[in-house]
């Protein structure tokens, strides 16, 4: 029963808003990261160049746009961020 009374205890006192400021920021980054990236391609494309389309990049899905080890690990090393996957 203390164990039950505890992650009460903790879950009353845990404070949503900084969750709340999380999401309300990061998400609209996401979408905003995904459509600039998304404009660069189809520029690029209606201008010859399918660099963006063979990558797969000409989508909505934001997950085609992040690249895997320079948008993560190296930035946050460094203390620099980069918004999205050159085209």
């Amino acid at each position: 029963m203390d164990k039950i009374n505890a992650l009460k205890s903790i879950w009353d006192g845990f404070d949503f808003t900084y969750l709340l400021n999380i999401l309300l920021s990061v998400i609209p980054a996401l979408v905003c990261i995904t459509l600039h990236e998304l404009s660069h391609g189809f520029v690029a494309y209606k201008l010859g160049d399918d660099t963006a389309k063979n990558a797969g990049r000409l989508t909505l899905n934001p997950i085609k746009h992040l690249g895997s080890y320079n948008d993560g690990r190296v930035p946050l090393r460094l203390g620099k961020a980069r918004a999205g996957e050159y085209v």
